[in-house]
């Protein structure tokens, strides 16, 4: 993972920018990733990760499949 500012010329690095780290943002960088193994992608994330917050409060039944079946490991309290 990259960390800090992104300078003015990382805009020529990237095929794909991703606003946003949350369970959205993750699943549609790895949905992109899959579809596009070649393709550059970039989450950018304002948190620090790890972090206490869960996003929009709790994840659905219907998403820890999903991320289930992506790879991702959601570790709940």
């Amino acid at each position: 993972m990259i960390e800090g500012p992104v300078g003015t010329d990382a805009h020529s690095a990237w095929d794909v920018a991703i606003v946003g780290g949350g369970p959205s943002g993750i699943s549609t960088a790895l949905h992109l990733q899959a579809a596009a193994p070649r393709a550059r992608i970039v989450v950018l994330e304002k948190a620090h990760y790890p972090r206490d917050k869960i996003c929009a409060g709790g994840i659905g039944g219907r998403a820890f499949r999903i991320l289930d079946k992506l790879g991702v490991e959601v570790d709940c309290p």
